[in-house]
């Protein structure tokens, strides 16, 4: 069983992103290069929330896959065990 602290603290961030960059950066607000700037922090927020959100999401779905090695032979049933010939696999 894998911990779910850091899956609730990246939605925290996520969460913590999303509203401070909308409380804070409002560059609507403002004129000239200070707009510029604030919308330079607004957007860094909102990347740094898709990064802890993709990382939610991976981490929910961590350890639910199935490798699949040689040996399975359900699953390999098709696979040729040489190329064909005249193709390039094989060949430097």
């Amino acid at each position: 069983m894998r911990p779910r602290y850091p899956s609730i603290g990246a939605g925290a961030l996520a969460i913590f992103l999303l509203a401070s960059g909308v409380m804070l950066h409002d560059f609507w607000a403002v004129d000239g290069a200070d707009a510029d700037d604030e919308m330079t922090h607004f957007l860094e927020n909102r990347f740094g929330s898709g990064a802890a959100l993709t990382y939610v999401a991976i981490s929910r779905f961590r350890g639910r896959t199935r490798s699949i090695s040689a040996s399975d032979t359900e699953y390999c049933t098709d696979v040729p065990a040489q190329p064909p010939p005249g193709s390039r696999l094989g060949r430097n």
